[in-house]
């Protein structure tokens, strides 16, 4: 009865410690959003788009026991993969999605990124992401991670940022409120040029991740 007395102990400590975390993470992430919906107002995201060779990014954990939380992350990756045109590329976030997808689509595999979210995760390190991500050329990437709703909810979601000709071809259509400003400083293919890369670090430094 007593070692039941002390693992009872043990185990309310861990809930504590547990609900601390989460509460940091969850705080965390709630102030990280406020980064990337201006830019879904300004350049909207448009899954559809055409393009050439397609980028998809599936993010997951590094660790813990969430098991349900990255398989959800992967069999959309695959959805999205098995959908997307032409012949996709694959950069996978996360040592979780690393297990499940790397074999199947080693030939589409471009990098894995490992460690990123077992540290609290910087907007430096998303950036540092961003850069090697955009290295690989892709003129339309797809992040897909899991939106945190609650302790016990997260949503699948698919995120796209295209290149600067996809964004300016977007707005020539109408498809983004891009135009509907006056700009000054550099040209407008600069300027797409740096809030695509702004948008893609925005979204990967969200880190829904860290709550799971």
């Amino acid at each position: 009865m007593k070692s039941v007395g002390n693992i009872q102990k043990i185990t309310a400590a861990m809930k504590m410690v547990a609900a601390s975390r989460l509460k940091g993470a969850q705080m965390k992430m709630e102030k990280s959003r406020g980064l990337v919906q201006p830019l879904l107002r300004l350049l909207g995201d448009v899954p559809g788009a055409s393009s050439g060779e397609t980028m998809i990014i599936p993010v997951s954990s590094d660790k813990g026991l969430c098991g349900g939380i990255n398989s959800t992350v992967v069999k959309f990756s695959k959805v999205v993969s098995s959908s997307s045109e032409g012949e996709p590329s694959m950069t996978i976030v996360g040592e979780k999605a690393r297990g499940q997808l790397s074999k199947t689509y080693s030939s589409h595999l471009r990098n894995v990124i490992l460690d990123v979210t077992k540290i609290p995760l910087t907007f430096a390190t998303a950036s540092m992401v961003t850069d090697i991500i955009l290295g690989k050329g892709a003129s339309k990437s797809q992040v897909i991670y899991n939106r945190f709703q609650s302790v016990i909810s997260f949503k699948p979601t698919v995120a796209t940022v295209l290149s600067v000709e996809g964004y300016e071809n977007a707005a020539d259509k109408g498809m983004n409120k891009f135009d509907e400003y006056e700009l000054e400083g550099p040209g407008r293919s600069e300027l797409l040029l740096d809030l695509a890369e702004f948008k893609l670090a925005c979204l990967l430094a969200i880190d829904d991740e860290a709550t799971g």
